[in-house]
C-alpha cells in the first residue's frame, strides 16, 4: 500500500539481542512488494550477520479425512532477477624498487687555532661607597585610638516582671490573746450633789414676716444627643466570623535611629580589646537595695585582723599568722581555726578541765567572741606553729559545756516562752541569754512539749518545727531565731535586697544546679493536740503532692502555715552559686540569711539568700566565700 511505503513493521518487540523481525498484519494478498538491501561497513568485525527473510503463505483447500504430511519446499537457488557481484573499492598494490639517496656526507677534517675572546683582568683597588646609612632612632609617643569610657549611672531595668498571682494565701486576721491579770482601776468617782438654779439662755422668738424672692425661673428644654460605647446585643449571623485583628505591641528598639553610632558599654576597658555592649530597654524597675557596691576599676583594701584574750583586751594582739571562720544556716554557731607563733602557746591553751579560752577577734573592725577548745602543733620550717580550733560563744549552750536536761511544759505557753525556759537552769534562774525572735509566735498547749538534750538542742528543735533556724550574735549572749526563707520563693519580688553587688565587686567561682521535684501542695499536721493544714502554691493546680510533714509542736494555724511555706519553698530547680569577694567596708562580713542581688556568670540579675560564709585570711589577703541559694 502506498501509504505505508518506507515504513518498517516489526512483529515482535525488541528483546535486547539485536534481532529484527518484520511483518505485516493486514491482508496478505494486498501486501506490497518490497526490495531489501543491506549496505554497511563492518571493519574487522568478529562475528557473523544472519539475514532471515520470511514470506507469508496461505493454504486454502479442503482435505477431507486426509492422513499424511504436508511439506513445503523453497528453492533458494532459483534465479530471481538481476544478480550483482561484490566489488571492492581497493586493490592490492604492486611493489616498486627505488634507490635510497642520503642528502648528507662526511665532512673533511680541518686544523684550526683555538682563539680565546677573553683575558685575565688586572686588579683595581677602589673605595667602597655605601649607598645607605644607619637611620637615626626616633622616639615617638604611643597614641591609642580609644580611651577609657566614663562611667554612667543608669537606672537598673529588667526585661520582664513576675505576673501578679490571683490566689492569695489563707491568713487568719486574729490570734489567741495572751491572758493578763490587771487591776481594775476606775478613772472616776461619785461626785457631790449640787443644787443649782436652772437658767435658760433663750426666750420665745417674735414672729417676723419676710417676702421670699427666687432668682431663677423655669428652664428651657435642651436636646442633647447621648452616645454610648455599646449597643443592644443581637444573635450572631450564620457562617464563620473571623476573630478581630489584634496588633502586637510595638517593641522598643535598642537604639535611637537618629543616633545609630552611639555605643553603650557595660564594662570599662580592660586592655584585652574585648568590647561588651548592652541594650537598655524599659522594664520593671527593681526595688533599690539597702547597700549597693558599685563597679570600680580598683578596690583598695587595708585588711586588719587582731586576736586578743577576752580578759586582756588592753594588751598587745597575739601574733596570728592566719585564721579561717565558717557559718551556715544549718549551724547555730561559728566554727574557726587559727595559727599562732609558738611563743603564745600558753595564752591559747584550754584549761585543765577543758574550759575554753575566750578570744576577742577583730576582722576589719568587726568583733567576734570565739572559744578556743582544741590545741595542736605543726612544724613549719624554720619555726613551730601553734594551731587552735573552736566555736563561737553560743557553744557554751551545747555539749560538752552544757548538761543534758529533760524539758516539758506543764502549762500552755508560747513557743518563744518555751525557748526562754530552755535557757534557764533547774531552779529557774536565767543563763543570761536573750532571743531576737523573728518568727510568728504560736501557743503550745500544756503537756505537748517534751525534749531531752542541752539548751541549744532544745532551742534548735523548737525553731525547726516551723522551718526556722538559730543564728548566733557575734559578741553578745543573744540568739537570733530566723525563718529559713524570709518569704516564699514565689513572693521574692517583694523582698528588698540587703546588698547589691555590681560586676567587678565579686567573682562567681562555682555554680551548682539542684533538681528537686516541683511539688506545689503539701499536708502539714501536728500530733496529739496539733492542727492540720492543706496548702498549695498560689496560682498552681496543686496536683503535685509532697509527702506529709508532721511535728508535735504544730499546734496552731500560724505554725502550720510557716512550716508549709518552708516545705514548698524548698522545691523545684535550685541554684547554688559560690561567690568570692573581699571584706569591703560597706558590706563587712555578709552572714547567712541576707538577701543578695548580683549579676551571675550568664549575665542575669539573680536574687538569692546567703546560705553560708567562709572567711579565709592569709596575710595580707582576706576574702569571704559566699554560698548563695536561689530559684532558677
Amino acid at each position: 500500500m502506498a501509504d505505508i511505503d518506507g515504513k518498517l513493521l516489526f512483529t515482535a518487540p525488541a528483546d535486547g539481542s539485536g534481532r529484527l523481525v518484520f511483518g505485516y498484519e493486514g491482508d496478505s494478498s494486498a501486501a506490497p512488494g518490497a526490495e531489501l538491501g543491506v549496505d554497511g561497513d563492518f571493519p574487522e568485525m568478529d562475528g557473523e550477520i544472519t539475514l532471515v527473510i520470511a514470506y507469508e503463505m496461505a493454504v486454502d483447500g479442503d482435505l477431507p479425512e486426509m492422513e499424511g504430511d504436508v511439506g513445503l519446499q523453497y528453492d533458494a537457488g532459483v534465479f530471481r532477477g538481476t544478480r550483482v557481484d561484490l566489488e571492492f573499492g581497493w586493490q592490492e598494490a604492486k611493489p616498486v624498487s627505488t634507490r635510497l639517496n642520503a642528502p648528507w656526507q662526511n665532512t673533511e677534517p680541518r686544523n684550526g687555532r683555538l682563539t680565546f675572546l677573553w683575558q685575565e683582568a688586572n686588579g683595581v683597588s677602589a673605595r667602597l661607597d655605601a649607598r645607605w646609612q644607619e637611620a637615626e632612632r626616633l622616639h615617638s609617643r604611643l597614641a591609642t585610638h580609644w580611651q577609657e569610657a566614663l562611667q554612667r549611672s543608669v537606672r537598673l531595668d529588667v526585661h520582664w516582671q513576675e505576673t501578679e498571682h490571683l490566689y492569695t494565701r489563707l491568713a487568719t486576721r486574729w490570734q489567741e490573746a495572751k491572758q493578763r491579770s490587771v487591776r481594775l482601776d476606775a478613772p472616776w468617782q461619785e461626785t457631790l450633789h449640787l443644787s443649782v438654779q436652772l437658767a435658760m439662755r433663750w426666750q420665745e422668738a417674735i414672729p417676723v414676716r419676710a417676702e421670699l424672692r427666687t432668682g431663677y425661673r423655669t428652664g428651657r428644654p435642651v436636646s442633647v444627643m447621648l452616645d454610648t460605647h455599646w449597643q443592644e446585643a443581637t444573635w450572631p449571623r450564620s457562617g464563620v466570623s473571623p476573630p478581630p485583628e489584634v496588633k502586637p505591641p510595638e517593641k522598643e528598639l535598642c537604639y535611637d535611629p537618629a543616633t545609630v553610632a552611639r555605643l553603650v558599654f557595660s564594662e570599662a576597658r580592660d586592655g584585652t580589646g574585648k568590647l561588651v555592649f548592652v541594650c537598655l530597654q524599659k522594664g520593671t524597675e527593681l526595688p533599690p537595695a539597702l547597700v549597693v557596691v558599685p563597679s570600680l576599676r580598683t578596690y583598695i583594701m587595708f585588711n586588719e585582723i587582731e586576736v586578743r584574750r577576752a580578759d586582756s583586751l588592753s594588751g598587745d594582739p597575739l601574733p596570728c599568722q592566719g585564721i579561717n571562720m565558717q557559718l551556715d544556716r544549718s549551724s547555730w554557731t561559728w566554727s574557726f581555726s587559727a595559727e599562732f607563733h609558738h611563743s603564745v602557746g600558753d595564752a591559747v591553751t584550754p584549761g585543765a578541765n577543758g574550759e575554753p579560752v575566750e578570744l576577742d577577734v577583730r576582722v576589719n573592725g568587726t568583733h567576734f567572741r570565739l572559744q578556743s577548745e582544741k590545741k595542736g602543733w605543726r612544724n613549719a620550717f624554720p619555726e613551730r606553729v601553734v594551731k587552735i580550733s573552736g566555736r563561737g560563744k553560743s557553744a557554751l549552750l551545747a555539749a560538752p559545756h552544757a548538761p543534758e536536761t529533760t524539758y516539758t511544759n506543764a502549762m500552755a505557753a508560747s513557743a518563744q516562752q518555751l525557748m526562754l525556759d530552755a535557757l534557764t537552769i533547774n531552779n529557774g534562774a536565767s543563763l543570761g541569754w536573750q532571743l531576737d525572735w523573728q518568727l510568728t509566735d504560736w501557743i503550745v498547749p500544756a503537756g505537748v512539749w517534751m525534749h531531752q538534750g542541752t539548751s541549744m538542742s532544745a532551742v534548735a528543735e523548737i525553731a525547726s518545727a516551723v522551718g526556722g533556724y538559730i543564728q548566733p550574735h557575734n559578741t553578745e549572749k543573744m540568739l537570733r531565731v530566723l525563718p529559713t526563707w524570709p518569704k516564699a520563693w514565689w513572693d521574692w519580688d517583694q523582698l528588698t535586697p540587703d546588698f547589691e553587688l555590681q560586676p567587678g565587686a565579686f567573682e562567681v567561682v562555682d555554680s551548682e544546679w539542684t533538681y528537686k521535684p516541683a511539688y506545689n501542695r503539701v499536708f502539714v499536721s501536728g500530733e496529739n493536740q496539733g492542727q492540720f493544714g492543706d496548702y498549695s502554691i498560689r496560682g498552681t493546680a496543686g496536683d503535685l503532692l509532697k509527702p506529709m510533714v508532721t511535728h508535735p509542736l504544730l499546734t496552731s494555724i500560724d505554725a502550720v502555715m510557716q512550716r508549709a511555706s518552708h516545705e514548698l519553698s524548698d522545691t523545684g530547680m535550685l541554684i547554688t552559686d559560690q561567690l568570692t569577694m573581699p571584706v569591703l567596708p560597706q558590706t563587712g562580713i555578709i552572714v547567712p540569711g541576707k538577701v543578695l542581688r548580683y549579676l551571675d556568670d550568664s549575665n542575669v540579675w539573680r536574687l538569692g539568700i546567703v546560705d553560708s560564709v567562709n572567711l579565709q585570711s592569709q596575710f595580707p589577703v582576706l576574702t569571704q566565700a559566699l554560698g548563695v541559694r536561689s530559684h532558677a
